[in-house]
């Protein structure tokens, strides 16, 4: 009888394979863990995008902030302090500007004062700029500085200029977030001699690069100041060089408000 049960089941098994096989697969069945990061992921693409601050509140991402430049960024200062006496009091927050006609990176990057060339001034005395920024800890600074160093014809010295100036400014101001902007576009008519155009993107693609390595933020405000062929539109410019003039400094002020957003969208950044 039992052979005979045993020879049954053999015979079954061999017509219908699927119904043991359906056990076996329920017996052994089981799930692949959703890796965390994955989920955090699909969340975040799932998460609706956040609003646009207000340009009020935007504004507060420069508050007790410096700005570090040569002649360029003088302009911006010029038509700042304008602007908060006539129409908005409220312009780049409270940021200060230090600035210094024909200042130069090389001279950022140290941490004294030179004889021979310019220097940034602060409560009426010539300081270098870790000194100032010791004395001032502002909580973000915003550099713009290489065109008096011809930067574009010697890029490797130039990052080498940014790279010491981080570490002066984090050793004198430990707290203080340091952002670098790009140089700004030139003009059609300053490239008749060289080709200062592909020279300073060089520059500025070489500073992004460098702030994956180097703790500092790179902002990008030089595209938005360009025309369709790369250069800065004469009508944007005070020279017909590289100077931005009043139509173009509020373009640059956008680009910067933007790059506010964008710190805001990436959780980088709260409103106090």
């Amino acid at each position: 009888m039992l052979k005979r049960l045993t020879l049954l089941l053999a015979v079954l098994a061999l017509l219908c394979p699927c119904c043991l096989a359906e056990e076996e697969e329920d017996e052994f069945f089981f799930s692949v863990p959703v890796p965390e990061e994955t989920v955090q992921q699909e969340e975040a693409q799932e998460a609706p995008p956040k609003e646009r601050l207000s340009r009020e509140m935007l504004m507060s991402f420069f508050t007790d902030s410096a700005f570090v430049g040569d002649s360029v960024t003088e302009r911006v200062r010029t038509y700042v302090k304008d602007q908060r006496k006539e129409e908005e009091p409220g312009l780049l927050s409270n940021a200060k500007f230090l600035v210094k006609q024909s200042y130069m990176l090389f001279m950022a990057s140290k941490n004294y004062v030179s004889q021979k060339s310019a220097n940034l001034t602060y409560n009426g005395r010539e300081m270098s700029l870790c000194n100032i920024m010791g004395a001032m800890k502002p909580k973000r600074v915003f550099i713009l500085l290489g065109i008096n160093d011809y930067i574009g014809e010697k890029i490797d010295k130039g990052m080498e200029y940014v790279t010491r100036t981080v570490e002066l400014i984090h050793k004198y101001s430990p707290d203080t977030e340091i952002y670098f902007q790009s140089l700004t576009p030139v003009t059609r008519n300053f490239c008749k001699r060289k080709d200062f155009r592909t020279m300073w993107d060089e520059y500025n693609e070489a500073l992004k690069k460098l702030s994956e390595t180097v703790d500092f933020t790179y902002i990008e405000i030089a595209a938005g100041l360009k025309d369709e062929e790369g250069y800065l539109p004469d009508e944007w410019s005070t020279d017909r060089e590289y100077h931005v003039n009043n139509k173009g400094i509020p373009i640059w002020i956008d680009e910067l408000l933007d790059f506010a957003q964008q710190q805001y969208e990436q959780g980088l950044w709260t409103p106090e």
